[in-house]
């Protein structure tokens, strides 16, 4: 196979999905394609990082998914429905 230059992974996924129309069947997601290129290749194409993602910002699909405690100290006053009574 040689020294063969990897796609730049949008133009990767755009071929994939292009030849996969051709043939009749389902388009291929993304990640598909970049786990079969790590795969193939043992190493990530260019641009498989989307910009403007920081690697430091956890993310999640799902709501709650990600929970963090903050243990800053807070003034609260806390009201509770009071009923008045007339007696």
């Amino acid at each position: 196979m040689g020294s063969r230059k990897l796609l730049p992974m949008g133009r990767a996924v755009k071929v994939v999905r292009r030849l996969a129309k051709t043939a009749g069947l389902k388009a291929v997601a993304r990640n598909a394609v970049l786990l079969r290129i790590i795969d193939r290749s043992g190493k990530l194409p260019p641009t498989a990082q989307v910009e403007g993602k920081r690697a430091d910002v956890p993310r999640t699909r799902r709501a709650l998914g990600i929970v963090q405690a903050d243990h800053t100290p807070v003034d609260m006053v806390i009201v509770d429905d009071v009923k008045l009574v007339v007696a």
